[in-house]
């Protein structure tokens, strides 16, 4: 478990850096991926970073 304080510090440096988008709903912040944007700039970023932490947590 990560603590409150560690997770927002960790979505707050995502969102600046244009990973992730967040957007309240009532009292809960819903984060998405960028994933289109990343992939239309780096393509085959995404998948690759997915593929290399399945081969990472399978091991």
């Amino acid at each position: 478990m990560i603590p409150k304080s560690s997770l927002s510090n960790h979505m707050k440096v995502l969102r600046e850096a244009g990973l992730i988008r967040s957007e309240r709903q009532g009292v809960e912040i819903r984060n998405q991926t960028r994933s289109r944007e990343l992939d239309a700039r780096f393509p085959g970023l995404v998948p690759a970073i997915l593929a290399a932490y399945g081969r990472k947590v399978s091991c």
